[in-house]
Parts: structure tokens; C-alpha cells; sequence
């Protein structure tokens, strides 16, 4: 499919207000913001090109994250570039799911080489028809980063919108459970969301405050994943789960 080229320096205010807008009664209804039927959509893709991985914006997610200071991009810091385009499909009138209520349960990261700080970057993100889960409807984004030409990092994120199953039998797709029992505890600091909210341009409100998470139908504030750290050689493939 086509992408759509999105331009200037996205995100802020103006990016939330047009997320907000579908679920808002009486607005949703208007043209430019209604959206279309779940049952034709078949893709949607955009794309953000020549976008430099800059000294500063590099150090400050690397210390939001804990990640340490290097010259090369942490791991999951492409994800933090691709997610203007995530909003933007999102956003997109013909995109048939509000981005408020978007639950996104997985990621999936492949990392087919370091990328260098100060690196200028291609990136697409597609999303194709949605697919049936018990819980509802899965969609797919998947990021390809390229620089010169070459693909250097991909990514599949999975996001799930909660009842109105689209055809077709249910996808097993990520675990949309509980938290597990055992394994790694992370402590996170209370404000995370926030902090990450100021360098990554992601303010979603089930991440900033417990109030705002339970207006969404969170029993408290959802932190947000930085990513894991592994130790693996290139090309290494991680999943993050994330709630």
C-alpha cells in the first residue's frame, strides 16, 4: 500500500486533541473525524523520512530508561521514533478504531544492526485489517527502519481494541491477562510515565496519572516500558510485553 508521508515535528497538544476527537459525542459524527467501518478497512500506512537519532534526544531516553550512555542507539529507542506514525494512523479518519481505548499488549523487535548515534533514518509503519480475539480486535503495526537503503531494525506492535470482534475465528495474539506471577520485578518510579512522556511524546493518559487511568478503565496508572536490555549479538529479535 501507499504510505502517507508525515512531515514536520509531530506530537504535542495538537496530536492529542486529534486522538481525542472520535470519542468525543456529537464531534465524532463530523467529516474528518468520523471514522470508517471496521468491516472495509484493509490497511492503512505512513512513513517519516530522514530523521536524525540526535546526540540529545538519544542521552535524555537513555536516562529516562536507565539505559547507559553510548554511541549507539538503545534498543527499543526506534520504537519511540515510529510512534508518531502509530498516532497517525490511529488518528486517521479512515483508521476505523479510536486511538483512546487502544490497548497494546506486545511488542516485537528485531535489531538487524547497531544504529549509530546522529544516524539519518527512514521509517514506515503499516497496519493491515484487524483480527478477531477473544477480547476483541488485534491490529498488527509493523515498523521497518531503513538507512541507506538497508532495513536495520523492524518492529511488530500489537495493540488491541476491546470488544466488537471483527469475523472470523479468534486469534490466540498476545496474553491479555493479569500480571504473571514470578520472573524479573522491575521498580518503577511513580512519575515514569511522565518523564517518558517528555521525551518520547507519548502522553498517553492510562501512563501519567492513576486519575487518568481510571477514566479509561484502568484500575491504577499503567507504566510504560522502556524496553529490555538484552545482551544478545546482532541481528537479535526480543519480545516486550508491555500493559
Amino acid at each position: 500500500m501507499q504510505a502517507k508521508q508525515l512531515s514536520g515535528t509531530p506530537g504535542g497538544l495538537s496530536t492529542l486533541l486529534k486522538a481525542a476527537l472520535p470519542v468525543v459525542p456529537g464531534v465524532n459524527q463530523l467529516p474528518g473525524v468520523k471514522k470508517s467501518s471496521a468491516k472495509t478497512f484493509t490497511g492503512l500506512s505512513y512513513a517519516r523520512t530522514g530523521v536524525e537519532a540526535t546526540r540529545s534526544d538519544v542521552d535524555a531516553y537513555a536516562a529516562v530508561c536507565g539505559f547507559p550512555r553510548k554511541d549507539t542507539v538503545p534498543l527499543p529507542y526506534p520504537h519511540m521514533l515510529a510512534f508518531p506514525l502509530h498516532m497517525a494512523i490511529m488518528s486517521d479518519p479512515a483508521f476505523p478504531y479510536p486511538a483512546i481505548g487502544m490497548v497494546h499488549p506486545e511488542n516485537t523487535i528485531t535489531a538487524h544492526r547497531a544504529i549509530a548515534v546522529g544516524e539519518v533514518l527512514d521509517l514506515t509503519t503499516a497496519v493491515a485489517a484487524p483480527r478477531a480475539h477473544a477480547k476483541g480486535a488485534l491490529l498488527d503495526f509493523v515498523t521497518t527502519v531503513t538507512s541507506g537503503g538497508d532495513v536495520v531494525w523492524e518492529s511488530t506492535s500489537t495493540y488491541l481494541r476491546r470488544g466488537g470482534k471483527p469475523d472470523g475465528e479468534p486469534d490466540a495474539g498476545p496474553a491479555i491477562a493479569d500480571a504473571p506471577t514470578g520472573g524479573v520485578e522491575w521498580k518503577l518510579p511513580a512519575d515514569l510515565g511522565r518523564t517518558y512522556a517528555g521525551v518520547s511524546g507519548d502522553h498517553n493518559p492510562i501512563h501519567l496519572y492513576p486519575l487518568t487511568a481510571k477514566a479509561l478503565g484502568f484500575p491504577a496508572r499503567s507504566p510504560t516500558a522502556c524496553g529490555p536490555r538484552p545482551a544478545a549479538s546482532r541481528p537479535s529479535r526480543t519480545a516486550c510485553p508491555t500493559r
